[in-house]
Formats: C-alpha cells, structure tokens, sequence
C-alpha cells in the first residue's frame, strides 16, 4: 500500500509531461478522461482520493462531493475557481478547501488574457502571419492592407 495521498486527475487538463511526472511523484495517481467519468472511478478509490484537480467547464456539486469522503483539496490550474455549487457545498459537504491560482503577487507575473485577445485580433486583423511569409519570398505591401481601420470599429471583451 503506497502512502503517498490519492489524487484525481482528469486527462482533459493536458498537464506537460513534466507536470504529470511531478504528481506522481509525490501522490498516487488515479486518472479520467474528464468528469463525465466518474462512475468509471470505483467507490472504494472516490473513499480513498483527497485531492481532485477539476477542470473548467463541469459542474461538481454536493452530490459528488459527498462520494470523496477523504476529500480535502479542489484544485484549479487556472485563475478561475472551478465551478463548484455553493449552496450545495454548504448544504452536503464543507469539509475541503477550494485552491486556485488567485495569489495576486503570481498574478502581476502573467499577462492577460485581454492582452492575448488584442495581440490576436491584431494578428489576424492585419494577416501578420500570411504577410510574414510572403516577406520570406519577395514583399509587396500593397497586398496586405488591413480590410478597415481597427480605430472605426468596437469590440467587448469579457473576463
């Protein structure tokens, strides 16, 4: 029997090698697909699990929760919390701690989202990357005009 903790992890997060490498390392390991593999994860193992690295995009909620009787720790690997029903929570089980990357020293270390979003729009909108191959030939700048002028138009961007 290993004594190192049980943890969940679900393939869909794409951590890198290096990563992956390094939870098991330090924990025992049980992998899924994603969350809508859970029955694929015997009782006995959801008894044994503590933590649970949850991807975006799935719902978890009191009625999963209380499966995990071990669990302690709901991680996320972004700076979003991972959506986990509170009322729920507070109902069926408040017996773990929700961690994600909200450390705001960390956070003035990244950049942006929104900064991403404008470099992409930018790229695409003036067609760097079709425009920096056909430098690698021969430049015309005529052929690479931007359609309009990004200052006449609006753009929302949220979160």
């Amino acid at each position: 029997m290993s004594s190192k903790p049980f943890i969940l992890y679900y393939d869909c997060l794409h951590f890198s090698e290096v990563n992956l490498a390094h939870l098991r390392e330090h924990f025992q390991v049980e992998a899924l697909p994603d969350p809508r593999h859970d029955h694929n994860c015997s009782q006995t193992m959801k008894s044994q699990i503590e933590a649970i690295f949850l991807p975006l995009g799935f719902k978890f909620g009191g009625r999963e929760l209380t499966r995990f009787s071990k669990l302690k720790v709901i991680a996320s690997n972004t700076t979003t919390e991972p959506d986990i029903d509170p009322e729920c929570v507070e109902a069926d089980y408040s017996g773990f701690q929700v961690v994600y990357l909200n450390d705001p020293q960390f956070l003035e270390t990244i950049t942006s989202t929104a900064e991403h979003t404008l470099g992409l729009i930018l790229a695409a909108h003036r067609c760097i990357p079709a425009a920096h191959q056909s430098a690698l030939q021969s430049w015309n700048r005529y052929r690479w005009g931007a359609p309009k002028m990004l200052s006449r138009s609006n753009l929302t961007i949220w979160g």
